[in-house]
């Protein structure tokens, strides 16, 4: 496993023990544990495969010397909500250095490339025990409480990198932390989302410091001619109107909201019926007493709907169903945390959790990830660009990191990995499909 040094070595520019003090991590000094200690007894005990009292207690006391014992109530009396700030706090430097130090030099993004950053957000959401349920409220269920956490999460599409994360409950849903973005955006940014962070004040706010939106039509949406009428548009009438013109693409300029006003381009462009079948089946799948599907929705899904305040003349129709599907980046990201990073089960039948401890564990695990992970992908991506012309698929990757996580963490010569990494990490080629890399970046020869 990766040892104390390097982890030590990772976490030296964040004067950890300073933090601690300031954030009360540590209530006084002379204590057998330190926040340094303590964190470096976390990493190491999650590449066993760990995560109890018990063995978090063990490591610690080996990491701390031979002669010194830690008890599990020890390590519980760590994991309460006075220290929550604390693993907040690093997160955000943790988070807000690799933004800093990341570099994507040698790769230019295609459609991209009259934008500044390019964010897109997404949520996921982790079963946690019922004892966790009055804090963690999960969905309403005939079958009782249900304790779910849900990770709102941001990452900038361009150089990679995490922009913001935030731990939250189910219930919290996506459109509640719709305006959050707006603290960090500036002119010329771009923002792609999906329908559950759909606000048309909060669209209206991007616009209005200069930055772009794409995002799916919300159904039921009021949308108007730019006519001084402001005639209503009705979706069904366009596309009953294309159909019998043999048109598959409809593209016009439209005000959205009755009340909010929000000048956008409509994009719509039919899908192919493999697809619209596929949409509504599940439609029909999902009915329940509350939804009555109309035969003009069923019709809607045989098209994709888009809105975006980008000029026609930067994207095409097609251009825009392109960048709206960069968003399977994060949907693939949080296929990592899952079934790589073993998320769900560091909680699975833990009944004597307390909503404190999960919060700093997975705060603590989103810290080893971009601290450890997200660094070792950072670099092998480019060295291998620069190299072999190549990209390798974040997936592969994160299959193979787990199992040589240990040799690739201990190495101070990562260099000597590139060949290897490339060959098990390298895309499959499939004849007339891009792989996600080659849609997003130009290739540039050395």
């Amino acid at each position: 496993m990766i040892f104390k040094d390097q982890i030590s070595e990772k976490l030296s520019s964040y004067s950890i023990l300073q933090k601690a003090k300031e954030k009360k991590f540590t209530m006084r000094s002379g204590g057998k544990i330190d926040a340094l200690n303590f964190i470096q007894s976390f990493f190491i005990m999650i590449q066993t495969g760990g995560n109890t009292l018990k063995r978090w207690a063990e490591t610690l006391s080996l990491l701390i010397d031979s002669q010194t014992t830690i008890s599990d109530v020890a390590v519980h009396h760590k994991l309460q909500f006075r220290q929550v700030a604390f693993f907040t706090s690093l997160l955000s430097d943790v988070i807000a250095d690799q933004i800093t130090n990341r570099t994507h030099k040698g790769l230019t993004t295609n459609l991209l490339e009259s934008f500044g950053r390019v964010f897109l957000e997404d949520s996921t959401c982790i079963n946690l025990p019922k004892n966790v349920a009055d804090f963690f409220k999960g969905s309403h269920s005939s079958a009782g409480k249900a304790a779910t956490a849900r990770i709102q999460f941001r990452t900038e599409l361009k150089q990679g990198t995490a922009s913001h994360i935030e731990l939250q409950s189910f219930r919290d849903n996506d459109q509640s932390f719709s305006a959050a973005i707006l603290q960090c955006l500036l002119p010329k940014d771009l923002v792609i989302r999906d329908m559950g962070y759909f606000s048309l004040k909060v669209f209206k706010q991007i616009i209005a410091i200069g930055a772009y939106v794409l995002t799916r039509y919300l159904p039921n949406t009021h949308l108007f001619e730019t006519n001084e009428q402001q005639d209503r548009i009705s979706l069904i009438n366009l596309i009953r109107k294309a159909k019998n013109e043999g048109k598959t693409v409809i593209e016009q300029s439209v005000i959205v909201g009755a009340k909010d006003l929000v000048p956008f381009n409509l994009i719509m462009v039919k899908v192919p019926e493999k697809i619209a079948a596929q949409r509504r089946r599940k439609a029909k799948k999902n009915r329940n007493r509350r939804i009555n599907y109309s035969k003009e929705y069923m019709e809607l899904l045989d098209w994709s709907i888009f809105l975006t305040n980008v000029d026609k003349s930067v994207w095409s129709p097609a251009d825009v169903l392109k960048v709206y599907g960069y968003r399977w980046r994060i949907e693939n990201i949080f296929k990592c945390w899952k079934t790589h990073f073993n998320f769900q089960s560091l909680f699975a039948d833990k009944q004597s959790l307390t909503p404190a401890r999960v919060i700093i564990t997975i705060y603590l695990l989103l810290i080893w990830i971009v601290l450890f992970f997200n660094r070792l992908y950072i670099y092998f991506e480019k060295a291998i660009f620069e190299k072999k012309n190549e990209f390798i698929s974040l997936m592969k990757f994160a299959d193979f990191i787990i199992r040589w996580f240990t040799e690739l963490g201990n190495s101070t010569e990562l260099e000597n990995y590139i060949d290897r990494v490339y060959y098990y990490c390298k895309y499959n080629k499939r004849k007339g499909r891009e792989n996600f890399a080659q849609t997003l970046y130009y290739k540039k020869l050395a």
